[in-house]
């Protein structure tokens, strides 16, 4: 999940410094392939840890905040294209990225240890 969230953060971020549009979809390229692995370790931890009885609302509740994050991005986008132009949002997306990896570098370590008890008992 880190990892994916790291490829993510360096492709969407070495697109504002790409001039060559080819250039550019090849880091695209990293960055989704980096987000498809992110979504899919999140969505196989939050089944493998929600209990089972609280299970659809875990999931659902993420889907929603997923959902609601899309369309709130959409007024803050011209917003963000209007104080840091096209590129800097580009820029900025990559920094979010590599900042949301470092953050869960923690929560990956802690969930490490306890997959690894839980396969010892």
């Amino acid at each position: 999940m880190v990892g994916g969230m790291a490829a993510m953060g360096l492709g969407l971020g070495a697109v504002a410094f790409t001039p060559w549009f080819a250039v550019a979809l090849v880091w695209l390229v990293v960055g989704g392939l980096g987000d498809a692995f992110a979504e899919v370790a999140a969505q196989a931890i939050a089944q493998r840890r929600a209990p089972d009885e609280l299970r659809a609302r875990v999931l659902g509740t993420i889907n929603a905040a997923g959902t609601a994050a899309l369309a709130l991005s959409f007024p803050f986008a011209g917003l963000l294209i209007e104080l840091l132009g096209v590129r800097g949002v580009w820029a900025f997306s990559g920094v979010c990225g590599l900042v949301a990896a470092v953050l869960l570098l923690p929560v990956a370590r802690r969930l490490d240890l306890a997959h690894t008890v839980d396969q010892a008992q």
